[in-house]
């Protein structure tokens, strides 16, 4: 039996509610906002930033018409997430600060390489008009293509 609209309805209003939740007022996009009072009191704090996975509710804040919160964000990634000019790939998770909270100390190909791909679907097929989204564009773009070693990447994630 398929559920009801009002199911559906309240289904997206919640997840939207949800996604709205998790980014934060530097545009930033954290996996959970523990501090919402509608998390249980015992919830783990976890609070990260992780591109890849903010880059995946970017594509569903741009569905539900928040534009401007991935755009926040994609700005966010390129003026705050500390590394990402030093090789342009993104550390596994962040703070909303834009500390990297290196547990593993591993950079990762999919941090950045979804990003393109979520910036894609902002954007469009073409090239985004604002001189700080180009940027981050290129950063990202140019080290994917400098790890690329013909038939595989150099770096192991």
């Amino acid at each position: 039996m398929a559920p009801s609209s009002n199911v559906l309805g309240g289904l997206w209003r919640n997840s939207e509610r949800v996604l709205l939740s998790c980014c934060q007022r530097n545009g930033a996009i954290t996996a959970a906002d523990t501090d919402d009072p509608a998390y249980p009191a015992r919830a783990k704090p976890y609070r990260y930033v992780w591109p890849r996975d903010a880059g995946y509710s970017c594509f569903a804040l741009d569905i539900l018409g928040h534009q401007k919160k991935s755009r926040r964000f994609y700005r966010w990634c390129l003026e705050r997430a500390y590394g990402i000019g030093e090789d342009g790939l993104f550390w596994e998770n962040y703070h909303t600060n834009g500390a990297p909270n290196i547990q593993s100390g591993h950079r990762q190909l999919d941090q950045s390489g979804q990003l393109l791909w979520a910036m894609h679907n902002t954007y469009g097929s073409g090239m985004p008009d604002d001189r700080w989204s180009k940027k981050l564009v290129f950063i990202l773009s140019d080290a994917i293509c400098g790890i690329w070693r013909g038939s595989f990447f150099s770096l192991t994630c």
